[in-house]
């Protein structure tokens, strides 16, 4: 990234789009520079607007101002907008609104109970899902989400980080199969599946967690349920691990190491989890 030099004669107005959006996210850049991207940045430039309210050092007053003119969602899902704001939008007609306050890392346990308890109308089901993964919910709240009918509200709170070891359990034996690393070949030169096997084994071993365990060939009919059209190339899955299933870097890790492992430009390696799916 290019450095910023303040002068009359290139203010950052006039800076390419890619070096805003560089500073935007650049933790070094300071407050005043900040100033000038916030009321340089157009009205409804929500990735350039979204990456400056996604800061934790930026004043109160752009969040609350941008969540009052609904100029960006970053704004009501920021730990630092006050709790009378995230009260208030939690009550919002908006769900999109009320899915931002319920992914707030610092939305209190009991904003985050009282609004698993409201009902608004068929959006209400993403907004649970945010409330289900956030670690302040409370446990009790957790263990109702837990038993909703919705697959994802369920999978979210038996996920969340204060789940129980018994609802640990229930996950284990409801849902382990629902995420998965998926091979999808294209051309004809298809590896074994011991060979697979063996560097997939290898990955895992490195990183101290089990072995991805049963293995799946022919997945058409998983691609036709979850509304995906089957393009005849070869497909396989491994089923994956508790450890996969927790650790959101751990799975992004062993998915390109896996990938790139494999050094065939007709492969491709993707980790399929329930969002994947879910139409």
């Amino acid at each position: 990234m290019k450095r910023y030099i303040k002068s009359a004669i290139t203010p950052v107005e006039k800076e390419d789009y890619e070096t805003k959006l560089s500073l935007a996210k650049d933790p070094s850049t300071g407050i005043d520079l900040l100033t000038m991207l916030y009321h340089s940045t157009p009205k409804g430039n929500y990735e350039l607007l979204g990456a400056i309210l996604d800061r934790t050092d930026i004043p109160v007053d752009w969040l609350i101002e941008s969540a009052r003119n609904k100029d960006s969602l970053h704004a009501l899902s920021n730990p630092k907008m006050p709790i009378e704001y995230l009260k208030k939008y939690s009550h919002s007609d908006n769900y999109f609104e009320r899915m931002a306050v319920a992914e707030n890392p610092a939305t209190p346990a009991s904003i985050l109970a009282e609004m698993a308890s409201m009902h608004f109308d068929y959006n209400d089901k993403f907004v649970l899902r945010k409330i289900a993964e956030n670690p302040n919910t409370p446990l009790s709240t957790i263990e109702e989400l837990s038993k909703f009918d919705d697959e994802w509200i369920r999978i979210n709170a038996l996920r969340n980080p204060n789940a129980t070891e018994e609802m640990h359990s229930i996950f284990k034996e409801e849902f382990h199969k629902e995420s998965c690393l998926s091979i999808d070949i294209s051309g004809d030169a298809v590896p074994a599946q011991i060979d697979m096997d063996n560097i997939l084994k290898d990955i895992c071993a490195r990183y101290g967690i089990e072995f991805y365990g049963s293995y799946c060939e022919n997945i058409t009919q998983l691609y036709e349920d979850c509304g995906f059209p089957y393009t005849g190339n070869t497909v396989f899955q491994y089923n994956a691990t508790m450890e996969f299933i927790f650790n959101k870097k751990l799975r992004s890790t062993i998915t390109i190491e896996f990938d790139n492992a494999l050094s065939n430009p007709d492969c491709y390696v993707e980790c399929w989890e329930w969002s994947t799916a879910d139409n």
